[in-house]
């Protein structure tokens, strides 16, 4: 008996059939939208593309596996607004970059993972 194959889309040779095992369909939870991750049976890429809701149920029929995933929570984080930059701030900032040592400068301002010290 032989394996069910699935057609992908491969974005550097467009080609076709991979074994229904070998792709994961991939669902976002939080906006509905469906994919696939598949890796090319010719050029052996491994990739992500967009489908259908009914191609992608036709694919987890036929034996492949399901991914359910959700956006990042960074994503629905925004900032307070803080204060508006003006002409003084601009100055300032201008003038800093005309120091040899500006950028060390900022860097001691921050550590590895970026956070403000």
């Amino acid at each position: 008996m032989s394996e069910t194959t699935i057609v992908v889309r491969c974005p550097d040779c467009r080609a076709g059939r991979v074994p229904a095992s070998s792709v994961t369909v991939r669902w976002c939870l939080d906006t509905n939208a469906w994919s696939y991750r598949a890796r090319c049976a010719s050029c052996r890429i491994t990739f992500v593309a967009t489908t259908r809701e009914d191609r992608a149920h036709r694919a987890l029929a036929a034996g492949s596996t399901l991914e359910m995933w959700t956006l990042p929570a960074e994503l629905n984080e925004r900032p307070g607004p803080g204060r508006a930059v003006d002409a003084v701030d601009i100055l300032e900032f201008r003038l800093a970059l005309m120091e040899p040592e500006w950028f060390d400068t900022l860097r001691s301002m921050t550590d590895l993972d970026g956070r403000r010290r």
